[in-house]
């Protein structure tokens, strides 16, 4: 069982100890910094996929966050990934920002890509 106590505890540690702002997390993580706050009081846990987007902008496990082990081990971050998730980020808030007309654009380019991608893998 899961000690939200404990996980409050320690990503007030880390984020301290790292220097991180409470606002470049949240953007990171695509939450509001309303709900960083709420994590750091204990009144809210994150979901399994925010967990696992905190543990990585904090460069340390899950187990450690949640209290499993006693040592914020680093984990390795592969940085094509790392890459990948600031891209799909910035495709994200671009998109956000589209009239319908430019999103269905870009959804008729990314089917047409796609389509492309797995006729070429076919052969």
């Amino acid at each position: 069982m899961v000690n939200e106590n404990i996980f409050s505890k320690r990503l007030k540690r880390m984020i301290n100890s790292k220097g991180v702002k409470i606002v470049d997390l949240a953007e990171k993580l695509d939450v509001s910094t309303q709900a960083i706050y709420l994590f750091l009081s204990g009144e809210r846990f994150p979901r399994k996929n925010i967990l696992q987007k905190i543990a990585r902008e904090l460069n340390v496990s899950v187990d450690y966050l949640l209290g499993f082990i006693d040592e914020p081990k680093e984990i390795e971050i592969d940085q094509n990934e790392e890459t990948t998730q600031e891209e799909i980020k910035f495709i994200r808030r671009a998109y956000k920002e589209m009239d319908e007309n430019e999103r269905q654009i870009i959804l008729d380019l990314v089917k047409n890509i796609k389509k492309r991608h797995d006729d070429n893998s076919g052969e």
